[in-house]
């Protein structure tokens, strides 16, 4: 495994428990309410179970994380000797900003002109940013976009024009 994807696990399985012990610290006890009955019987389900049961779950599976990926990213770096990282692509740099540009792009056309302009143009244009050619691509993206407006227009009734 890779330096930098431990480097990964151990951020982002650190900020998953610093979010679960702020959940079960704080978050809970003040935001979800519970009856006096309930406070004083300790053995009762509350509505305070649920969240501190997935909040503890959540926080046990991060803390496993952080601690295996720590151990094996301190083996593997007493292993491996410095490696020169690979010089910067700013071709894919500028393009990942297109993408965000056009995603952008794609939030100002659907609170303005709604779903279906910000879906007929914005995607091809991001697939056209990426390098696809393919014509499959294109029409998965606008058959995407016509199942998500039934869906919304017919079976949830939000109407998205």
């Amino acid at each position: 495994m890779k330096q930098s994807k431990l480097k990964q696990d151990m951020v982002s399985s650190g900020v998953m428990l610093a979010f679960c012990l702020w959940l079960l610290l704080y978050a809970i006890p003040t935001q979800v309410p519970i009856s006096a009955i309930q406070a004083a019987l300790p053995n009762m389900l509350t509505g305070r179970t649920f969240p501190y049961l997935a909040a503890a779950m959540v926080g046990l599976a991060s803390a496993i994380l952080f601690f295996s990926t720590t151990v094996t990213y301190i083996k593997l770096r007493r292993q491996e000797e410095k490696v020169k990282s690979a010089p910067i692509q700013w071709r894919k740099e500028f393009r990942a900003a297109g993408v965000l540009a056009l995603c952008l792009v794609y939030g100002v056309l659907f609170v303005r002109f709604g779903f279906i302009p910000a879906t007929v143009f914005v995607p091809p244009c991001i697939l056209l940013v990426l390098g696809s050619r393919n014509w499959k691509h294109y029409l998965s993206v606008y058959i995407a976009g016509a199942v998500i407006f039934l869906l919304f227009h017919f079976g949830m009734r939000v109407n998205l024009l």
